[in-house]
């Protein structure tokens, strides 16, 4: 059994994925963060390259003598259906993994070097965790209040 680190834990646990996040929104919250900060956006109209190319975008801070900059890496499918497999698209040292938590996790352990920018080397350090209230145990979508009253009174404890 593999030994993971807590931060090796919270990519595993998938907090990263913003699933309504824009391209100008990742990079305000990398604004907030560190060197090594980062999260996973889904692709949008603004990305370069063919809509197809790839699923998702790892964003990235990286912290130079320069002041902070900001990475976009688009995470490609290679394969298909029981053989695929993910990589970052743009980086000079970019491997496959079976999933994409998989291919975070080794870029906690492995630093990224960006193909146009290889000086500015990163490892992933620092979760943004997604707010995402779709993903929260408490949230329960577009129930009528007859359905929040049911299901309070059947699971409910005070004050639930």
């Amino acid at each position: 059994m593999t030994n993971f680190s807590d931060n090796e834990k919270r990519v595993l646990g998938k907090s990263w994925y913003h699933p309504r996040l824009k391209p100008e929104d990742a990079d305000f919250l990398l604004r907030e963060g560190k060197d090594g900060s980062f999260l996973v956006r889904p692709t949008h109209a603004k990305d370069r390259g063919h809509p197809g190319d790839h699923i998702c975008v790892l964003c990235v801070r990286v912290d130079t003598a320069m002041g902070p900059k900001y990475f976009s890496f688009p995470i490609i499918n290679v394969g298909a259906g029981h053989t695929a497999k993910y990589k970052l698209k743009g980086a000079q040292n970019a491997v496959t993994a079976r999933t994409i938590p998989e291919l975070l996790v080794y870029y906690t352990r492995h630093s990224i070097i960006p193909e146009k920018n290889k000086q500015s080397q990163v490892t992933l350090r620092h979760c943004i965790n997604s707010l995402d209230l779709v993903k929260e145990r408490w949230y329960h979508g577009n129930i009528s209040p007859e359905e929040a009253k049911d299901l309070l009174g059947k699971y409910g404890k005070r004050g639930s």
